[in-house]
Parts: C-alpha cells; sequence; structure tokens
C-alpha cells in the first residue's frame, strides 16, 4: 500500500490553509456539507487540505493553495491532463462517497486517501501525519445510479474500498498509454 506522510510543517500549512477556506466560505454565504454538525469547521477543511497535500506527495506535484470558495468542482484540474478530486476518510474499512450535486461537475478521477491530521495539532515539531492510499475509480464509474446510497445521512455516491483500483502507477502512465493509444 502506497503511503505518505505529512510533516509538522506541512500539517500546520493545511490548517491555515484550511482555516482561511473556513474563514472565506462563511464571508460568502457558503454552507458546509457535513455528517457530523457538531464538527468543528475549520477541522474539516483542514482535513481535506491534508488529504490533497498527501496526494500532491505521493505524485511528486504540487496541490491547489487556492482558497475561494467553491461547490463541487476538483481538487486537481489538470494533472497530467485529468481531473481529480481527493477524499479522505479515517475509517478500518473505507469506502469514497461524495454528495450527489458532485454529479453536476464531475472529475476524470476520484482518489481515497486513509489518514488524518491530528486536531488540534500537536505542539511538536516532531509530529507527521500517515495518510494510505487505498484507491482510485474512473468519475464515468463511480458517479452512477447503481453507487447511489443512503448511508444515514441523506442520498450519495458510494464504493466500498475494495472496489478501487489500489494502483497508483495506472493513473501516472495514463497520458502516455492515452498517447499510444
Amino acid at each position: 500500500m502506497k503511503h505518505v506522510f505529512l510533516t509538522w510543517e506541512e500539517c500546520k500549512t493545511a490548517y491555515q490553509i484550511g482555516k482561511v477556506r473556513q474563514i472565506r466560505n462563511e464571508a460568502t454565504g457558503g454552507i458546509d456539507i457535513k455528517i457530523d454538525p457538531d464538527r468543528d469547521s475549520i477541522e474539516l477543511h483542514m482535513q481535506g487540505m491534508g488529504g490533497e497535500m498527501a496526494f500532491a506527495k505521493m505524485v511528486n506535484c504540487y496541490p491547489s493553495f487556492a482558497t475561494r470558495p467553491r461547490r463541487g468542482g476538483c481538487d486537481f484540474e489538470d494533472f497530467e491532463g485529468l481531473s481529480i478530486d481527493v477524499k479522505r476518510v479515517y475509517h478500518a474499512t473505507p469506502g469514497i462517497m461524495t454528495p450527489l450535486h458532485k454529479a453536476e461537475h464531475p472529475c476524470d478521477i476520484y482518489i481515497l486517501l486513509n489518514g488524518k491530521i491530528s486536531w488540534p495539532i500537536p505542539d511538536t515539531t516532531t509530529y507527521i501525519a500517515r495518510y494510505d492510499l487505498i484507491g482510485w475509480i474512473r468519475g464515468a464509474e463511480f458517479l452512477t445510479e447503481e453507487n447511489k446510497r443512503n448511508l444515514g445521512h441523506g442520498d450519495c455516491f458510494f464504493v466500498p474500498g475494495a472496489r478501487l483500483n489500489p494502483n497508483l502507477e495506472e493513473i501516472l502512465t495514463w497520458p502516455i498509454r492515452a498517447l499510444e493509444g
């Protein structure tokens, strides 16, 4: 299983970007879509940014540090010609899920990572956060009627982690294979 670690400095960066994303989200009247209404919204954005940074580290590219509010869209708009949305969980038996409105502007690929940044972030520079790649799925396979579920918090698209492709190399060589045809 492919994994990466975020350093304490990277975790703090994820926190700062998550904080600004939440402030800008509130300033424009955005609504957080979260299962637990008591969960801290800044932590929610920090965890998302942590997942984006972990994926970027796995594939040796930069994440988007943009803080503009958005509803839907992809975390990586043009990664080797593909649009990618990164999902992050912290469960023993993960699955990938996304709200139904994501089908309005689908991404080519959806990635699932398992990992998290401790909240609050420990005040020690030796802290690291581990992220494991669970796998990926093409948007056309993920955002389908057969994958619609209600997991107790409204309808969403859901695929168990066991159905995801764990081979990240297939994404990294996709443009080469497409050109070879």
